[in-house]
């Protein structure tokens, strides 16, 4: 199952060129992180951080596989400080967990930051990580100001 979800080689991304910005709408998949797996197969992640209200450990374990495939370094993680409470076992997963750098805080945003040798990419998306059958957004900017601008704030 994990393989599956994994395969980098479907490779759905279009790539976004410098300052270009797309927009799309998805249903019954993760949209940011989706991005993340199919901006791996075409190029090596640098450097990553991301923003979620909710985040589950299926989904951990996915960006787990990417980093055993050396295409995605230590994740930067600001959650939810609700998650502790609400979601215990997505918490006591990342409690020192090696593979994420992990901080909780007052949120409901969902974005992410993707650094790799060319690019600087930006994604936002009106869902949560978990799938489900809603229709959700996602935009997905190509600016190394935006990117550092919102990495200024994660760190």
């Amino acid at each position: 199952m994990l393989k599956e979800r994994v395969d980098i080689k479907k490779n759905k991304f279009k790539p976004v060129a410098v300052n270009e910005i797309r927009s799309e709408l998805f249903t019954n998949e993760n949209p940011i992180l989706q991005a993340i797996i199919d901006i791996a197969y075409f190029d090596k992640i640098e450097e990553v951080y991301c923003m979620f209200f909710r985040c589950s450990q299926k989904q951990l374990k996915i960006m787990e596989e990417l980093q055993k495939r050396d295409r995605l370094p230590i994740v930067r993680l600001l959650l939810s400080d609700s998650i502790p409470y609400m979601v215990k076992s997505t918490s006591n997963y990342l409690k020192d967990n090696a593979n994420f750098k992990t901080s909780y805080i007052n949120t409901h945003a969902k974005f992410s930051g993707i650094k790799t040798k060319k690019n600087h990419y930006f994604i936002h998306s009106s869902a949560n990580t978990n799938s489900d059958g809603k229709i959700e957004s996602l935009t997905i900017i190509n600016s190394k100001h935006i990117y550092e601008s919102h990495k200024a704030f994660v760190d």
